[in-house]
């Protein structure tokens, strides 16, 4: 089944897509007849500093030029209408027709595109204003040659030079991206970008907003905010969504787990986010996806972001750019001359407007809050490179987490960290098993990143990049934490890791619960949901059961 008769059978009848000079002869319709709605897969394109009455507007082909209000109104069907609903000329519908923005039925088909324009005239003054979830950002960065989307793990001189000046929003639904808004320009537009995206989080109404944007750009980004609602892209709020009212003061620690790597570690004043990445909503159930999505509109105010390594999965530029670019950052010490395939992780954060960003040497501390972070070794998926890799122990009097991604086993660390003599109450490890050659196909795996700086006669050498679920029961018999976890498995939305990966967390506490000499307790932790830190010995561990009932998904 091709793509476009997937749109046809899950978005309604349209008309042929295919070039309008190959299409067969018809007699035309009346248009005052008929029914209309936006294309799906339509491009929009503005550059702000040349002009806001313009908007470059295609689906196929170069895109055309139409007046800014008249395609808002174009743009804005995303319900079957007819021309005396939409308040249009039958003529005007039936050129947009042609020039492939609008499609048409002759009865209402009933497959409307989610997302309703006009919010901000529905607004008072009590509703808060958000980004639709499924409002996916990808960042345009601009270098000496080119405006372009963010590099993939860019590494070298990739980001040299390179400014952040716009975005590209797309609207995903059932799986299919059915728009997409380029908003470029100079480094200005980019700024205006970057920090108007996360506060567009159901928490601010719209002069709050205002408010909160800097005098000399108000009005800019008031423009922004129009734009943006009269494509469909923002939605009216009482407040951020769920679990946002258990994430902004918990009265205890308490830990999140967003899918992935990505973990939220909290005490009643200091929120800090580890690795985070975001699956886009309308993503469909894949089996190498992580579990259901977690809304990234949720999170609290951040204290710190911490990054173990430049992984794609762990770095991961799309995320970043939905988190405030004000808040702190820690990475791995990068040498100040990296070798050629070090990820430019400090060059990823400063486009993305992170100005303050710390470098953690294994052994150092730094201090968030009421939280300690302290870098430990990371050992594992480095290719045989030198890469700049740490994992993570974050304790507060009340409060000891270790975080060790996606490294190998690593038996001397997590027995230094246990001789410290306080022991940690709640120990992530991964457990994927990662295991593939060292350079395999771009699809399966990140080998093919490092190719060149692997020598060739072990380019097909198998290997075992990341600790497994019996490699994690092991660690934690050398580490001695109260309780554990099995995460950084299943893969991310843009690999298909499950190829390579061989273990899981049920896997992993199923082993767990085989080893009674192991004092550990495996814990389930429901994807999105907090759990106290006081509350981890309720927690089943999930090894043969159903998943959270309280899972929408399930």
């Amino acid at each position: 089944m091709g793509f476009d008769e997937l749109l046809r059978r899950r978005l309604g009848p349209l008309k042929d897509l295919v070039p309008r000079r190959h299409r067969p002869r018809a007699p035309v319709p009346d248009p005052a007849t008929l029914m209309y709605r936006r294309a799906a897969g339509l491009e929009v394109r503005v550059r702000p500093e040349e002009t806001w009455s313009h908007l470059s507007v295609g689906l196929s082909g170069p895109p055309k030029t139409w007046r800014a209000d008249r395609a808002r109104q174009l743009l804005g069907l995303t319900r079957w209408s007819t021309p005396t609903e939409a308040g249009l000329d039958p003529r005007v519908l039936w050129q947009a027709v042609e020039d492939d923005l609008l499609v048409y039925a002759r009865t209402d088909p009933d497959r409307p595109l989610t997302g309703q324009p006009g919010q901000l005239a529905a607004a008072k003054s009590h509703r808060t204003i958000a980004r639709r979830a499924a409002a996916w950002p990808t960042c345009a960065v601009e270098n000496a040659v080119e405006i372009a989307p963010m590099p993939f793990m860019p590494r070298g001189r990739d980001l040299a030079g390179a400014a952040l000046v716009g975005a590209r929003l797309a609207s995903l639904e059932r799986g299919h991206e059915v728009l997409g808004l380029t908003v470029t320009g100079t480094e200005s537009t980019g700024r205006r970008l970057r920090r108007l995206w996360p506060r567009l989080t159901g928490a601010l109404t719209v002069p709050e907003l205002l408010q909160a944007t800097e005098r000399r750009d108000r009005h800019e980004v008031e423009k922004t905010v129009r734009l943006l609602d009269d494509l469909g892209l923002l939605e009216l709020r009482d407040g951020p969504p769920p679990p946002a009212d258990r994430l902004a003061r918990p009265r205890t620690p308490q830990v999140t787990w967003l899918g992935h790597a990505a973990v939220l570690v909290q005490t009643a004043s200091t929120s800090i986010l580890v690795d985070p990445l975001f699956f886009a909503p309308s993503e469909p159930p894949e089996r190498w996806l992580s579990h259901r999505r977690f809304d990234p509109r949720a999170l609290p105010p951040l204290d710190a972001i911490l990054v173990t390594h430049g992984d794609n999965d762990h770095l991961n530029p799309n995320a970043l750019a939905q988190l405030d670019p004000a808040t702190p950052v820690l990475i791995p010490e990068c040498p100040p001359h990296p070798a050629a395939f070090q990820v430019d992780m400090k060059g990823v954060l400063r486009v993305l407007g992170f100005a303050h960003v710390v470098e953690m040497a294994v052994g150092t501390g730094y201090t968030v809050g009421d939280l300690q972070v302290t870098a430990w070794p990371f050992d594992g998926e480095d290719w045989g490179l030198d890469l700049a890799q740490v994992t993570y122990l974050i304790e507060s009097p009340e409060l000891s987490v270790y975080l060790s991604a996606d490294a190998a086993r690593m038996d001397d660390v997590m027995q230094a960290i246990a001789a410290r003599g306080r022991p940690v109450d709640l120990a992530f490890m991964g457990v994927s098993g990662n295991a593939e050659p060292h350079v395999t196909t771009p699809e399966l795996g990140y080998g093919n990143f490092y190719a060149d700086w692997v020598p060739r006669r072990q380019h097909h050498e198998w290997v075992q990049h990341c600790a497994g679920p019996h490699d994690a029961v092991e660690s934690v018999r050398r580490l001695k934490p109260r309780f554990a976890f099995g995460y950084a498995c299943g893969g991310a939305s843009f690999i298909r890791t499950a190829y390579s990966d061989t273990g899981d967390h049920r896997t992993f506490a199923r082993l767990l619960r085989r080893a009674p000499e192991i004092a550990t307790r495996a814990v389930d932790l429901p994807l999105g949901h907090p759990v106290a830190v006081g509350a981890l010995t309720e927690r089943p561990d999930g090894a043969d059961g159903d998943d959270d009932p309280s899972d929408p998904d399930r």
